[in-house]
């Protein structure tokens, strides 16, 4: 049981006044951890990308596989950094967590994060996706109706 039920609703003194943060929890299974009984470190990047699809349909942006089959539209990852605080063990929960840093013309910086019990960060994820055409990959402006849902999800003072 991977994703039981995802919530966009805004968070209290989350260091983000006026951002929004999607929350979504996850149980971590036996296939993502290793031989130490700790999730293999690429597992919580995939988290972060479940958590990026489960984001849109939550935001109201629609499914990952409407923007890559009728929009025409993907978002792939350009540029990731990851700082690993605490190993996430088998079984343990886990809250997968998705606010935006920035909007740019054709990209959207991401911040993911991995919360332990009592909200204890295990890892942070910052994940910048271009806006790109699924007939050449060429960059594009992100879509109006898209950056609007987007902004919802804006850290207060980040840029625009």
């Amino acid at each position: 049981m991977n994703d039981p039920s995802p919530s966009h609703a805004p968070s209290e003194g989350d260091g983000t006044p006026g951002g929004r943060i999607f929350r979504r929890p996850h149980r971590v299974a036996f296939a993502d951890v290793d031989a130490a009984g700790i999730v293999y470190y690429p597992r919580l990047l995939h988290y972060c990308h479940l958590t990026f699809e489960e984001f849109l349909i939550a935001a109201g942006a629609g499914p990952y596989p409407r923007w890559l089959q009728v929009e025409r539209l993907g978002f792939p990852t350009v540029h990731l950094e990851v700082d690993f605080q605490r190993p996430v063990e088998f079984g343990a929960p886990l809250e997968m967590t998705a606010r935006v840093e920035r909007i740019g013309g054709k990209s959207v910086t991401f911040i993911f994060e991995g919360l332990r019990e009592e909200d204890s960060v295990a890892f942070r994820a910052r994940v910048v996706k271009a806006c790109a055409t699924m007939d050449g990959g060429e960059a594009r402006e992100i879509p109006d109706a898209l950056r609007r849902i987007l902004s919802e999800y804006l850290v207060e003072g980040g840029p625009a």
